[in-house]
């Protein structure tokens, strides 16, 4: 018993080891395609969206920091590689998809990172053709809040 026991806590720790973070793969993909990456803080998102009433003041408020990775125009390998380390967030368990839309060629996906009914880490990615955009926000997201942003009728939060 002690055996098996001690073979799940390992299986456990080399899984946990190998689990990437959403800042790794931005890295992974800017390094691998040259792709233009601009972080931000609170004020400056703030400032961004001054003025506009379609994003609630809660949803600012709750941001701390992000990050933009954009791709533009690349070619189908750099997509490839770009749509096959997204997926890897997901496979590895990291992150939980929380909403996605399909319009002809684009994408879009929403994964988040829970910490019980707050999201710690959202992650929303675009992909159309040879265009991409991968955007990190991190904070504490009240699902309800992003619920407010995102068509409830288009698209089912979890």
């Amino acid at each position: 018993m002690k055996k098996l026991l001690m073979f799940i806590a390992m299986a456990v720790f080399c899984t946990a080891g190998f689990a990437k973070t959403a800042d790794e793969v931005i890295n992974e993909i800017k390094a691998a395609t040259n792709a233009q990456v601009i972080s931000f803080d609170k004020e400056m998102l703030k400032q961004q969206f001054k003025g506009n009433d379609d994003i609630p003041k809660e949803f600012f408020d709750s941001v701390d920091e992000g990050m933009v990775l954009v791709l533009d125009g690349v070619p189908s390998d750099k997509m490839k590689l770009f749509n096959d380390k997204v997926a890897g967030l997901q496979a590895d368990n990291s992150y939980e998809q929380i909403a996605s839309v399909f319009d002809n060629e684009s994408r879009v996906k929403i994964l988040g990172k829970k910490d019980n009914d707050i999201i710690k880490e959202l992650l929303i990615i675009v992909s159309n053709g040879g265009d991409g955009v991968f955007i990190k926000l991190s904070g504490n997201l009240k699902p309800e809040d992003l619920g407010k942003i995102v068509n409830e009728k288009t698209i089912n939060i979890n």
